[in-house]
């Protein structure tokens, strides 16, 4: 039995995006949390405040689909900015292993106050595995694109997700949906 996904819930209060992860930020999250990102981006938002209180533990693809934000938010200047707030131990340690941490506003910052407008489904079921595979392979890169420690953490990783994507292509489509 897998574990359950994180549950993120939004709120936009002026030009900034406030999100609070609850539970595990992991794998089969990361798509959602994606896709309302770069939502949020094309809306013309460049502003971001994560609250991490709840938030369990982040597994590497999850991290790699933050940096990549972090990486184009910092490349964006001015007053844009990455806030990860109460970020517990655990993860603020895998922030530092993996050499993204100055992405990122680290703060304490209280959001107890924060009234989710929108609940982000972050079911694996609605997505495909070749999409799961996708989202997986490009954070792996991006997190060894921005760090060169990281390469021999994700080179295999990387190698066997490039070769399941290449398989499920040339068995001529998405493959089966994802079932976590």
């Amino acid at each position: 039995m897998s574990a359950p996904v994180a549950k993120i819930l939004v709120q936009v209060c002026g030009p900034e995006v406030r999100a609070r992860i609850c539970g595990r930020a992991n794998f089969a999250a990361s798509p959602d949390f994606k896709s309302l990102i770069e939502a949020m981006e094309t809306r013309g938002f460049r502003q971001f405040a994560l609250d991490l209180k709840d938030c369990q533990i982040m597994d590497s693809t999850f991290v790699g689909v933050l940096a990549s934000l972090g990486g184009r938010i910092k490349d964006a200047g001015g007053e844009a900015f990455v806030e990860l707030a109460n970020p517990n131990e655990r993860v603020a340690e895998l922030l530092d292993d993996l050499g993204i941490a100055d992405l990122f506003r680290i703060s304490g910052r209280d959001f107890s106050g924060l009234a989710a407008e929108q609940q982000v489904d972050c079911s694996s079921e609605g997505h495909s595995k070749a999409e799961m595979s996708r989202t997986s392979l490009d954070a792996h890169e991006k997190l060894m694109a921005m760090n060169p420690d990281n390469v021999v953490k994700f080179k295999e990783v990387t190698e066997f997700l490039a070769e399941d994507l290449r398989r499920m292509s040339a068995e001529g489509g998405a493959g089966p949906r994802a079932n976590t």
